[in-house]
C-alpha cells in the first residue's frame, strides 16, 4: 500500500508518496493547481497503482482542496479528505515533529493515511450538496457586493 499525502495551500500543494514503515517512495514536491501540473501527478499515481494499492489523503481546507480533489476524483483516483484536527491530534499522539513546513505536513498526512488506511472515507464532491450550495451563495453575495461597488 502507498499513501499520497497532500498538504493543500491556496495556489499549490505539497505531495509526498509513502509506504508503511515511514518509507518515503517520493520525497515531498510542489504541484500548482493547474491542469498542466496536476496531470503528471495523476500519471505518477497511476504508475504506482500498477504495483500497489494507492490512496490519496488531504486535509479539508475550506475551498482550496476542492479543485485538486475534484480533478483527482475525475481521473478515478481514491481521495479521502480528512479533518485537519484529526491529523494534528494524530501527530501529537505519535510525538511527531511540531515544526510546520509544507513538506513535513504532507509527510505527516501520508503517515495518518497509512495508520487509518482501512477507515479512510472516500471523498464524494457530488454527495455534499449543502457545501456546494453554500459556496454558490457565498459567490453570489460576493458578486452582488462587487456589482454594487462598480455601479456607484
Amino acid at each position: 500500500m502507498i499513501c499520497v499525502g497532500i498538504d493543500v495551500s491556496k495556489r499549490k500543494s505539497t505531495v509526498c508518496f509513502m509506504a508503511p514503515g515511514d518509507k518515503i517512495i517520493r520525497r515531498p514536491f510542489d504541484v500548482k493547481h493547474t491542469k498542466e501540473e496536476l496531470q503528471p501527478l495523476v500519471d505518477e499515481i497511476r504508475v504506482q497503482a500498477k504495483y500497489d494499492e494507492i490512496k490519496v489523503v488531504m486535509e479539508s481546507t475550506g475551498v482550496y482542496h476542492l479543485s485538486i480533489a475534484y480533478f483527482l476524483q475525475q481521473n478515478g483516483i481514491f481521495i479521502s479528505v480528512v479533518n485537519a484536527l484529526k491529523v494534528a491530534n494524530f501527530n501529537k499522539a505519535e510525538n511527531f515533529r511540531h515544526t510546520k513546513t509544507d513538506s513535513i505536513d504532507s509527510t505527516n498526512i501520508a503517515r495518518y493515511g497509512i495508520a487509518y488506511w482501512a477507515k479512510l472515507p472516500q471523498f464524494d464532491l457530488n454527495g455534499d450538496k449543502y457545501f456546494l450550495l453554500k459556496r454558490l451563495c457565498d459567490a453570489y453575495l460576493n458578486f452582488s457586493e462587487e456589482r454594487s461597488r462598480i455601479l456607484l
